[in-house]
């Protein structure tokens, strides 16, 4: 059997079967892409033909087909999950597809609706502002360039909220321990899109991220390697690539800012070599009551979380 060389500059790289590669290049054009980028080292114009490509066809094309002439799906802005403008948004934003004006409107009715005079982001159809949704939605209006000046006090209303160690919570949840966590990611990712626009704020994003890091390393890590603690619910779970929170998707976000080594985490980079299946990774099955527009994949052997995980191991030189 073959294998691909990942990382040539260093002697400590290990090899990947080049089947896995090509296993990765047979899905969708979304995933043929990002494998092109960060995993197969392909030149730019090939990245740019296959991103392309997400316009007019597999899940890309599907799920605009779905977009109401309003700019928005199901006629809803938040309020039925998966099935609504902001987590198609989302979806989209992690498949990578290129900025489109056709997004500026459904970004614009997300913000001019839903934007509460101190810079938070509503509940549809109540006065409930929540943390994680303005780190969502700041994340997909800044990635899809709706560059609004109410990004500005989303960003601010973030400064105020964040907790003194570090996390971010919200108080309209059933269980605030496993949802300050998921706020917490859901809030970095948003401000890593922001920094990509914004760079003369960086110093406050960059104090923001660190602290923040430095929680989810402190308490999510620890206590999801540690054999003697009962780890958080649904964590070695992947139900990608909606919004959820797992080991890889901590760990992706990581790989996505460029964060180094620690310490705090080589025994999680063990738990997800755990979940591997003949080289691949699973995906796993979401609550039953959240309805789908387009199923991306079903449960079992996923490409797309494949990706992920390879290229955070890449990331950490683990491959």
């Amino acid at each position: 059997m073959k294998d691909y060389p990942f990382n040539c500059r260093t002697k400590m790289s290990k090899l990947i079967p080049i089947s896995i590669v090509d296993y990765l290049m047979n899905g969708d054009v979304s995933i043929r892409w990002q494998t092109l980028k960060y995993l197969a080292k392909g030149d730019a114009e090939e990245i740019h033909r296959n991103r392309l490509l997400m316009e007019f066809e597999g899940w890309g094309k599907a799920l605009l087909d779905l977009q109401g002439e309003n700019g928005l799906w199901y006629e809803s802005l938040m309020i039925d999950r998966y099935r609504s403008t902001l987590w198609v948004l989302q979806a989209f934003r992690r498949l990578g597809i290129y900025p489109l004006d056709q997004f500026i409107a459904p970004c614009r009715a997300l913000v001019e609706t839903l934007i509460d005079f101190r810079g938070g982001i509503r509940w549809e159809g109540t006065n409930e502002v929540h943390t994680c949704l303005t780190g969502l939605v700041l994340g997909v209006c800044c990635y899809f360039r709706y560059l609004d000046e109410k990004l500005e006090a989303m960003f601010h209303y973030l400064i105020e909220t964040q907790s003194a160690d570090g996390s971010w919570v919200c108080p309209y949840h059933s269980d605030p321990r496993t949802h300050r966590f998921k706020t917490t990611l859901a809030v970095l990712e948003g401000l890593r899109e922001y920094q990509q626009i914004y760079h003369y704020h960086d110093s406050y994003i960059k104090d923001l991220q660190r602290n923040a890091h430095e929680f989810l390393l402190n308490h999510f890590i620890d206590k999801a390697s540690n054999s003697s603690t009962e780890p958080m619910k649904g964590v070695f779970e992947f139900p990608f690539p909606y919004f959820s929170y797992d080991i890889l998707s901590v760990l992706d976000y990581l790989r996505s800012v460029n964060f180094g080594t620690d310490h705090r985490l080589y025994e999680v980079q063990t738990q997800l070599d755990l979940r591997m299946t003949g080289g691949k990774y699973q995906i796993d099955a979401i609550e039953p009551s959240f309805r789908h527009p387009v199923v991306l994949e079903e449960p079992g052997l996923s490409r797309y979380n494949t990706l992920r995980a390879y290229r955070v191991l890449k990331h950490w030189n683990r491959t």
